[in-house]
């Protein structure tokens, strides 16, 4: 369109510029002819074989007329009525030429005053150097245009094919890429342009989807597995109740059956807890309360069902605390659950050893840290502690089904808390969970 746009520009300047010369040449032999037709007897020998010379040298399809004129009126009848337009030399009575068109050829009109009279002489012509000119140009004009396009088309598909040929090995590649391989990468390359960004980004995406489809197969793997074993263990119970003799055998195996029972039960209602949170809108059951009063109830709570346990409560800097420095607004029963879990574990593995909950005010957060002098938790397992189903190598021999850790992490998660862990091997655990106020 550019290329267009420009050739008729070109076209139009020197048509116009051919039309302007072409009319300065009929009023040069406007003056000529009348010179030659009206002033011969004025003339010198030398000045007339001029301008018989210049009047000789005529414009194609010439043709002269010239109309008498008494009193600034022309008329009509003393020349050719072809080339009479009463406007045209009305105008060219005041002196000045005028140009216009008459039956397809370049015409000029001026007002000639003559010892024999006034005349307006009307000179008219093709200008066929001109038209051949612009025919010519015309030419020259298409050829370049259809020359130019065929270039840029040209150049257009060499760069297309150097900018798409990244795009279309990232589709490629892309397209290689199922369930089964997630672990392959595109090529980045060396460069910061925007195919090197969306490969880095693409990667990235692919990362998560890794993460995230590793996180799912071994959280179906290990559901699986501690869904297994206890059912497995009262299927065998039960078959040996069921074919034993001696009523004690079956009482000993009945128990195991209710132990196992109440173990699927617990880890049925985990999973429950944890689906609930997962899915739980943001704010939804949210309120105010006192997150160190909750604090006190499960402590009560947990020794009532066991008598031997040992925890003691720490306010920091008492004296500056106010009534509401601990309240924060949550879901009261997720909050429960996940200080409970913390708790209990810190209590189970204290190995009956003092477990000290601190809880410390700061101008943002209510700030709780609950410490154990248990055996504390590995380097390799500090990682997972969070994934659900994952049990260290310190909690082989304890009960428990790995989820309380992760549901936790999600409760803490959908309040804006935190949740760190500091632990030395042998010297135990520190829990610090972070509350935002209200």
């Amino acid at each position: 369109m550019i290329i267009g746009f420009v050739c008729i520009f070109i076209y139009t300047r020197v048509a116009n510029n051919t039309y302007e010369q072409f009319n300065k040449q009929l009023l040069d032999r406007a003056y000529t002819a009348a010179e030659f037709l009206l002033e011969k007897d004025e003339l010198s020998s030398s000045k007339y074989e001029r301008v018989t010379r210049q009047y000789l040298r005529n414009l194609p399809y010439e043709e002269e007329t010239f109309f008498k004129v008494e009193n600034n009126e022309v008329f009509k009848e003393s020349a050719n009525q072809f080339y009479y337009n009463e406007k045209v030399f009305s105008e060219s009575l005041e002196g000045e030429p005028v140009f216009f068109e008459v039956n397809g050829k370049q015409a000029v009109s001026i007002f000639y005053q003559d010892n024999q009279g006034d005349y307006i002489t009307v000179l008219s012509a093709i200008d066929e150097e001109g038209k051949n000119q612009l025919s010519h140009l015309i030419n020259v004009l298409l050829l370049t245009s259809l020359f130019s396009l065929i270039l840029i088309l040209a150049i257009s598909l060499f760069f297309a094919s150097i900018l798409l040929n990244p795009i279309n090995t990232m589709i490629t590649r892309v397209e290689q890429i199922t369930a089964s391989n997630l672990e392959l990468r595109l090529d980045e390359g060396y460069g910061k342009d925007e195919i090197s960004r969306l490969a880095a980004t693409f990667n990235a995406m692919l990362i998560r989807l890794e993460t995230s489809f590793y996180s799912q197969k071994k959280f179906i793997e290990n559901a699986s597995h501690e869904l297994r074993t206890p059912l497995t263990i009262i299927l065998g119970e039960a078959d040996y109740a069921l074919h034993s003799e001696k009523k004690e055998n079956t009482a000993v195996s009945l128990n195991k059956i209710y132990d196992e029972a109440i173990h699927l039960n617990e880890l049925f209602s985990s999973l429950l807890h944890l689906s609930e949170v997962q899915a739980q809108q943001p704010n939804n059951g949210f309120e105010i309360f006192r997150v160190d009063e909750l604090i006190q109830q499960i402590s009560i709570r947990l020794n009532k069902i066991n008598p031997g346990n040992r925890i003691r409560l720490d306010y920091q800097e008492i004296d500056n605390l106010e009534e509401n420095s601990f309240e924060i607004l949550g879901n009261r029963l997720w909050i429960d659950i996940a200080l409970s879990n913390i708790i209990k574990n810190a209590l189970k593995y204290s190995n009956n050893e003092m477990v000290n909950i601190s809880l410390e005010h700061t101008p943002k957060f209510s700030v709780i840290k609950i410490q154990d002098f248990g055996p504390g938790i590995s380097k390799s397992d500090l990682d997972k502690i969070f994934t659900a189903f994952y049990r260290g190598e310190n909690s082989k021999n304890k009960k428990g089904h790995g989820i309380g850790l992760a549901l936790t992490k999600d409760i803490v998660k959908i309040h804006k808390g935190s949740i760190a862990l500091e632990t030395k091997t042998d010297k135990g655990t520190v829990v610090i969970l972070k509350f935002p106020l209200p």
